[in-house]
């Protein structure tokens, strides 16, 4: 299978890898304001993303 399809087999376990990281980061975000106060969590996040 892999001889067959190389590129597909490797955009498929690149797209599989970020379709993870992207959920793993949701689960955090939705999550981690329950311990932390979300203010300072949405301050941290708006400074993130203008850097």
């Amino acid at each position: 299978m892999p001889q067959l399809f190389p590129m597909n087999w490797s955009l498929l376990t690149l797209f599989f890898s970020i379709i993870l990281v992207i959920s793993f980061t949701l689960i955090y975000f939705t999550y981690q304001p329950k311990l932390i106060f979300s203010p300072l969590k949405m301050k941290t996040i708006s400074k993130n993303w203008k850097w």
